[in-house]
């Protein structure tokens, strides 16, 4: 399974992002509903991958969406908080 966020060029150059693998989605997402932009998802059916095996480490990818939940946790945290200092 792939998924794919379709994005406004400039709306994503405009982010500073530091993932590289997998996580970049992540990323991209926490990003947007950081700044509250419009979210919509369309519906793709996926079919059965037709040629070759995926090299994703499913091990090492759970450990990495881990990390980010982490991440996100932090960071919103430091928001609340932020936004607590300038009331």
């Amino acid at each position: 399974l792939s998924v794919r966020p379709l994005l406004y060029y400039e709306l994503l150059k405009s982010m500073e992002l530091k993932a590289n693998g997998y996580d970049i989605n992540t990323e991209i997402l926490f990003n947007l509903v950081n700044s509250k932009c419009k979210i919509s998802e369309i519906y793709v059916p996926l079919g059965r991958r037709k040629f070759g095996e995926s090299k994703m480490n499913i091990f090492k990818e759970g450990i990495n969406h881990m990390k980010n939940i982490k991440k996100i946790i932090k960071l919103s945290k430091e928001k609340r908080n932020e936004h607590k200092k300038n009331r």
